[in-house]
């Protein structure tokens, strides 16, 4: 019973390293998607990234076409490659 103790207990740590991380970089890339230095290019990143929705459901959620969306996004990734990226 002990070993399963310790064994629960080295996996809760485990767990606790990876949320801890895992909240450092959403932190960082909430960060450099606000930095890019433009409302929507930054609006659509977060919304895509951070709160994973699709490029049609951000559409709707701005009332954008999903085509408009979609260069909006492509732009929106070129600027943040730019910005943050050695290309």
């Amino acid at each position: 019973m002990a070993r399963y103790a310790a064994r629960l207990d080295e996996l809760e740590r485990k767990e606790l390293k990876l949320v801890s991380e895992y909240h450092a970089k959403f932190i960082l890339i909430q960060d450099q998607i606000s930095g890019i230095g433009n409302d929507l290019y930054a609006k659509v990143l977060s919304l895509r990234y951070l709160d994973r929705m699709r490029l049609f459901e951000i559409a709707d959620e701005l009332g954008y076409t999903e085509t408009y969306i979609r260069n909006v996004h492509g732009q929106a990734l070129k600027a943040f490659a730019l910005k943050y990226l050695e290309c």
